[in-house]
């Protein structure tokens, strides 16, 4: 492999591969949970949330999202994880059967060929499973547009000092921050213990929020904090 380069926006001791990324994008009820779900795992290198699928009007906001559904969109770097792997946690992580209105859809968005037939053969290895009918549809991804700052790495920005102390701004940089995304994962409770003890060194925290990040997954670990009923 050749040289890597540093990104040195707001991710410590985290470095880009020298090769490129690849994207996968899901819907899956909503997408704060999701964000911090993928955000931990590991290969995974950003996260995004967002609004996708079969709409018809440009610019959906929250407010007014028309027919898009809400979407996680995931930057990784396919030598450390699989789009397999990333699907095996789109199944985990929601319930495919249940009936909901489409902005909380249950969706795989190909970005490939390849994608889709891998999602093409999970789905159907999920209806062989399951004795309830299950809701999932599979799309091309098309356009993906930003959901407000405010829903971006939603459960990481519940705790400001940690990005005061990391320096990493709501906005851009906190889309773009794979810092932001890994502890967002660990905040919200879907990242372990021993996880977090074995990357914190490479993510370049200081001893004082290691401790409170500590006492964060301690209180949420195996409990996670999901997305609100609807």
């Amino acid at each position: 492999m050749g040289q890597a380069f540093r990104d040195v926006c707001c991710d410590g001791l985290y470095y880009e591969p020298d090769h490129r990324c690849e994207r996968s994008t899901f819907a899956m009820s909503c997408f704060w949970a999701p964000e911090a779900v993928f955000g931990v795992q590991p290969g995974v290198l950003r996260t995004r949330v967002g609004y996708a699928g079969l709409g018809t009007m440009p610019n959906p906001t929250y407010q007014n999202i028309f027919d898009y559904t809400e979407t996680v969109d995931i930057e990784y770097d396919p030598l450390k994880t699989k789009f397999e792997k990333l699907l095996d946690i789109f199944w985990k992580h929601h319930d495919p059967t249940a009936t909901c209105s489409r902005q909380y859809m249950s969706i795989i968005f190909y970005h490939n060929p390849e994608q889709r037939t891998l999602a093409e053969a999970s789905l159907r290895t999920q209806v062989s499973l399951r004795s309830r009918p299950l809701k999932t549809q599979i799309y091309a991804a098309k356009e993906f547009y930003e959901a407000e700052d405010y829903h971006q790495k939603y459960f990481l920005q519940k705790y400001p000092w940690i990005l005061n102390m990391m320096d990493i701004k709501v906005g851009q940089p906190i889309k773009r921050s794979k810092l932001a995304a890994r502890l967002n994962g660990y905040v919200a409770g879907y990242g372990s213990p021993q996880d977090f003890e074995d990357e914190w060194r490479r993510l370049g925290l200081c001893c004082e929020v290691v401790e409170y990040i500590r006492s964060i997954i301690k209180k949420n670990y195996k409990k996670p904090i999901g997305c609100p009923p609807h």
